[in-house]
């Protein structure tokens, strides 16, 4: 997680500058930074408490307005999480226990999703949501991602290592080893040719991955 949390200011670069709006980021008061950036993680925190109060939490202070019942179903809608909360006895007020455990991990994600999309961020930030899911409940997140980033006006910073996540986006950063490699649209990273290396072996003679040179992208 530390590399949003230095976006959300737990940290401090050591070296090197993070700006916003041509501004430094330690120039902005960062109680004020924080209350316009929306998280979802790969492991979110949900408290022991109802659906609707782990949705609604902290709303009502400061400016963020408290929200309507009409506001959090729309948010739920959007999340894709209005057809499971209606299966529970209790709906938005079922307890969800002990950092959500009455919940699938679906779900948990779902929750989160709602979370940040009612307090409309300008800065929305993704670490990898999707990716401690299986196959079925992360067909069912990324369609609430999907919405998510369609009906977000500001800024979304998705980071993921499974594609589905982020083929969508405007620009896409590839990453190796800690540095940038490759930087383009879903489409225009296809286009790059994967080159590797002449394969290696080791000293028992087992054949080594092949080290890709360019098009680590499309070779994803």
């Amino acid at each position: 997680m530390r590399r949003v949390t230095l976006i959300q200011r737990f940290y401090d670069v050591t070296s090197g500058s993070i700006t916003l709006d041509g501004e430094l980021l330690q120039e902005y008061d960062v109680h004020n930074l924080r209350r316009h950036i929306g998280v979802v993680a790969q492991d979110n925190v949900l408290f022991s408490t109802s659906i609707m109060e782990n949705i609604v939490y902290g709303m009502g202070q400061g400016h963020l307005a408290k929200p309507t019942m009409d506001d959090i179903w729309r948010a739920c809608d959007s999340a894709n999480a209005t057809e499971f909360i209606k299966t529970f006895p209790n709906g938005l007020h079922t307890f969800v226990g002990e950092k959500g455990v009455k919940l699938s991990g679906g779900q948990k994600q779902r929750i989160a999703i709602a979370r940040a999309m009612i307090r409309q961020p300008t800065i929305l930030l993704l670490d990898e949501a999707t990716s401690a899911l299986d196959s079925v409940n992360e067909k069912e997140v990324q369609k609430a991602l999907d919405v998510m980033l369609k009906q977000h006006a500001g800024v979304a910073i998705c980071i993921a290592h499974r594609l589905t996540t982020i083929k969508n986006c405007d620009k896409i950063i590839v990453m190796d080893q800690g540095k940038k490699v490759e930087e383009g649209s879903h489409a225009e990273l296809l286009q790059i040719p994967v080159l590797k290396e002449e394969e290696k072996k080791d000293a028992d003679g087992k054949a080594e991955p092949a080290k890709v040179i360019t098009g680590f992208y499309h070779n994803m």
